[in-house]
């Protein structure tokens, strides 16, 4: 079967004693990047009548190629196709993947890092590639071994002798994986656009997820903006087979407290020494590359931090990017500024105008797959082209706010614990007055500490009640998320710890999503190192005063940290966020103005889920200046313009490229 001149697959004993190895007798495909960034997308038959089509495993892969510039590759192991795109970022020359038994028939094609694979690799086991170590570990009995591994990752893994297949996904969900059933098939792929390819695939608006995604700007996983398409749950696995043809979803990190942690991080000194140990260790696994890397440094805090904990260990040239707007209320340039100066790094800042950012607009739903659900994912993506200039892998600040408390909506949950004694008939009487006063956040206030569970869901409330009951939506859309509510306090956690979990699983999704499609759609890889789940282990040993104080400060542990590295006038001032400025830009002249002409238009008022005259009067309302109405406005553009692209008219974008041709091989194993 081999090849010799190389061209095709090539077939290698690995290790010292490969002729012991689990999987010594590997077929895989020659000259994959061992750690890579990619696409991964697959078939599984779940009737013999109906096989895996080759073309459309093809079309499905190749539709990912921006994922992976470098090449593709398709493979068939019986009653299931594999396709594989790659970016390469360690180990140039060698390693391999998709991964093939030949004599066993298992298959391993995966997605992402796994920074501790050498730590991992049993004695007497050699390889330069995390996909080798990840597929002489793995096992489908049990999900123990899962528990070992350290990164960011999607993987699918197939069992020939069981004609199981296995889907994983990382703990948080960095990586992402979406899965359907069309007719008698089984398909998984990293972006939902793949699974669209599918003849019998639904291409319908799920219905159910409109009001939430309006109000909150986001549809809890495993839900999607899709009908019958969903994710697999961060920490879960998936497992399916012709006998069992209904996915089986398994729960493998619930992200509870591990007080083990300090002493397997071996960690000493203060909480803020302990912290900063921790995020040095994790910063170390995700520097190892054989590319250039740079970080994201808009001038807040995290991504701050995360710079100069890199420079510190990293002596070369060190590129910092940044993206805002000439409007100083949406621009932190200025700290980030004191950040490269103090460090010396290369910066590059970016400036998005309004123009720029509705031509972009379009393309980024593209490649999101879903209606956006932050407003600086446009900007994001054009930040990441501009990194692209320069280095392939970048560090960035996500998820320190979600596990330190660094919202300040995480105390209305909170403060609502402390305001339970008020009774309803006072509350009412002091949200009419303020109402009467135009007292917004007092109303707001007492509106949502109305219980600690309803103030844990609505204190992510994007929208307005009156705005979505203009809109002739629910006002309180919340279906997904009282379910995610119930699963998150069954895990018995503090108050706090409950609140942070919860929005770990809710707002901070989106966030990663988006950080994903806009990098990867760039050939960058994003590494996010205050997601390490050792970090988040531990910081849910921590007392609650170290992270916030009701009406006072919060993620207090983390500035304390920052207290070593930048002045406390730029870590104690006023948290400012990654905002656009959709208020001024729809209702200035221009093109995004005019894309609010899509919700005026027969089609657009046609939508049986939206109030005809509500719809117009949100418009002209806000146009006017009667009202600001640019969160629900911004949600009704996105919605409608994935509509049209991937449900009604199917017009998806195609982003101009450079003439460029990603070469691709077929394999088949009988």
């Amino acid at each position: 079967r081999s090849v010799r001149d190389g061209r095709k697959y090539l077939p290698r004993k690995i290790g010292k004693n490969a002729g012991h190895s689990r999987h010594s007798e590997l077929f895989k495909v020659k000259g994959l990047a061992s750690i890579i960034m990619c696409g991964i997308t697959g078939i599984l038959s779940l009737d013999p009548a109906e096989p895996v089509n080759t073309e459309l495993l093809r079309n499905m892969t190749k539709i990912l190629d921006h994922r992976g510039p470098d090449a593709a590759n398709t493979i068939k192991v019986g009653p299931i196709g594999f396709g594989h795109t790659r970016l390469k970022v360690i180990d140039l020359i060698g390693g391999q993947q998709p991964v093939v038994n030949e004599r066993s028939g298992q298959a391993l094609i995966f997605n992402g890092e796994i920074y501790n694979f050498r730590d991992l690799q049993p004695a007497g086991f050699q390889s330069n590639s995390d996909t080798e170590t990840l597929f002489e570990i793995l096992r489908f009995d049990n999900t123990d071994w899962l528990n070992q591994l350290n990164g960011m990752f999607a993987f699918a893994a197939w069992d020939h002798a069981a004609q199981e297949l296995l889907l994983v996904r990382d703990r948080v969900g960095i990586k992402p994986l979406h899965y359907t059933i069309a007719g008698k098939q089984f398909l998984f792929s990293s972006e939902i656009k793949s699974l669209l390819l599918h003849p019998a695939t639904t291409r319908a608006v799920n219905r159910e997820a409109i009001p939430e995604y309006l109000g909150f700007r986001s549809i809890p996983e495993p839900n999607t903006a899709f009908e019958n398409i969903f994710s697999v749950p961060p920490g879960h696995t998936l497992r399916i087979s012709a006998r069992n043809p209904q996915p089986k979803i398994e729960c493998w990190w619930s992200g509870g407290s591990n007080p083990a942690i300090t002493a397997e991080l071996d960690l000493h000194g203060t909480p803020e020494d302990q912290l900063e140990a921790a995020l040095g260790k994790s910063i170390d696994y995700r520097l190892i590359t054989d590319v250039p890397v740079g970080t994201y440094n808009s001038g807040g805090i995290d991504s701050s931090l995360v710079t100069a904990l890199v420079r510190a260990r990293k002596s070369d040239d060190l590129h910092t990017f940044s993206v805002g707007f000439d409007n100083e209320r949406y621009d932190e340039s200025s700290y980030a500024d004191i950040v490269t100066k103090k460090y010396q790094t290369k910066h590059h800042k970016l400036v998005v105008n309004s123009r720029e950012y509705a031509e972009l607009l379009a393309e980024t739903i593209w490649h999101n797959d879903t209606p956006l659900t932050h407003a600086h994912t446009p900007q994001l993506l054009a930040l990441s082209r501009l990194a692209k200039e320069y280095v392939t892998v970048v560090l960035t600040g996500e998820g320190a706010d979600e596990t330190w408390g660094g919202y300040p909506r995480h105390q209305i949950p909170m403060l609502a614990r402390k305001l339970d004694w008020v009774p309803n008939s006072i509350r009412s009487s002091i949200v009419g007055i303020s109402r009467q006063l135009n007292l917004a956040r007092v109303v707001k206030l007492f509106e949502l500490t109305n219980g600690f569970d309803n103030a844990l869901v609505q204190a992510n409330r994007f929208a307005t009640e009156k705005q979505m009951a203009r809109a002739g939506l629910a006002i309180n859309p919340d279906t997904y998320r009282r379910v995610l509510r119930g699963t998150i306090k069954n895990l018995g956690l503090p108050d706090l710890e409950t609140v942070l979990a919860y929005d770990r699983r809710t707002h901070m999704m989106p966030l990663l999503h988006r950080l994903d499609r806009t990098t990867m759609a760039s050939g960058v890889e994003a590494r996010v190192p205050f997601l390490d789940h050792r970090i988040i282990e531990w910081s849910m040993t921590q007392p609650p005063g170290n992270k916030l104080r009701l009406g006072r400060d919060n993620k207090i542990l983390l500035k304390k940290v920052a207290e070593k590295y930048f002045p406390k006038e730029m870590i104690y001032r006023r948290k400012m966020g990654f905002d656009v400025p959709l208020k001024e830009w729809f209702r200035e002249p221009g093109e995004l103005r005019d894309q609010l002409d899509l919700l005026t238009d027969n089609t657009f008022l046609a939508r049986d889920y939206i109030d005809r005259q509500g719809a117009l009067n949100l418009v002209d309302d806000h146009i006017s200046g009667r009202s600001d109405n640019s969160e629900i406005l911004w949600g009704l553009l996105n919605l409608e313009l994935w509509t049209r692209m991937f449900v009604t008219e199917q017009t998806p974008w195609l982003r101009k490229r450079a003439e460029h041709v990603v070469p691709h091989r077929d394999h088949v194993i009988a």
